[in-house]
C-alpha cells in the first residue's frame, strides 16, 4: 500500500534509524555466519530482520523512538509496544519478504519467560 512504502521510505530517510538498521544488520549478519546457522539464505534472512526490526517507530513520537519506556507515559508505552506489528504488517505486504523475516520482526521483543512484548497467547 502507499502507507507501506512511505513507511519504508520514511525510515531509509531517517539516518539515525537507517544506521541504527544498517549497524544491527551487519553485526547480525556476522553473528549468523559464525554460528553456521543451517538454513537457506540464513544471512540475508538475518541481515534483512536486523535491517528492519524498528521499521514500525518511523512515524513514532521522539520519545517513543527512543526506546526507553521509564520515559514515556501510559499512552506512549502502548503505542510503543505496536511498533513490531506495524513493521511486520508493512514487510508482509512485499511478496519478497522471507516470511522469517515477518516472524523475527514480530518477535524480536519477546523475552524468555513470558516476559517482553507481544505476549505470548
Amino acid at each position: 500500500s502507499n502507507t507501506d512504502s512511505d513507511l519504508l521510505s520514511d525510515f531509509m530517510s531517517d539516518v539515525a534509524a537507517y544506521e541504527h538498521g544498517i549497524g544491527t544488520a551487519m553485526l547480525a549478519g556476522v553473528l549468523a555466519h559464525q554460528l553456521s546457522i543451517a538454513s537457506e539464505n540464513p544471512v540475508q534472512i538475518i541481515g534483512t530482520a536486523a535491517m528492519f526490526h524498528d521499521l514500525g517507530l518511523t512515524h513514532m513520537d521522539d520519545v517513543v523512538k527512543c526506546e526507553d519506556e521509564s520515559k514515556m507515559d501510559v499512552e506512549q508505552m502502548m503505542i510503543f509496544r505496536t511498533h513490531p506489528e506495524i513493521a511486520a504488517e508493512a514487510l508482509s505486504a512485499m511478496p519478497s519478504v522471507n516470511p522469517s523475516v515477518i516472524q523475527a520482526i514480530e518477535q524480536h521483543h519477546m523475552r524468555i519467560g513470558g516476559k517482553g512484548f507481544p505476549e505470548r497467547t
